[in-house]
């Protein structure tokens, strides 16, 4: 198969913390959350240092495709339970593989 991520898919092995039933948590209001605007170098390795050490996060990207057959991911929003994030990945396109590890690193739910 040719999935860069195949084998590691299906050896794929919760940990038995991530199967337990836990209460929901209501999210802080917004004037508790920290906002960030992430568009230098310097930023990104700050919200990577904030992101890796955490046990979940909520990723989401928004993409332009209208006029593209790839499509080009234009923002990228990373929430963890106290910060937000908002990467302008236009600026940053050259440095996004540096978000590599916290994508692959099983101990964090995403």
């Amino acid at each position: 198969v040719d999935h860069p991520y195949f084998d590691s898919m299906e050896s794929f092995e919760p940990a038995e913390v991530l199967l337990k039933r836990c209460e929901p948590l209501v999210p802080a209001p917004l004037e508790k959350t920290k906002y960030v605007f992430v568009h230098t170098v310097d930023e990104m390795k700050d919200m990577i240092n904030h992101i890796e050490n955490q046990q979940e996060l909520a990723i989401d990207c928004e993409g332009h495709t209208y006029h593209s057959y790839e499509g080009i991911t234009c923002l990228l929003q990373i929430s963890s339970r106290t910060n937000d994030f908002i990467v302008d990945t236009l600026v940053l396109r050259r440095e996004l593989h540096s978000l590599i590890d916290v994508c692959t690193n099983r101990k964090i739910v995403k």
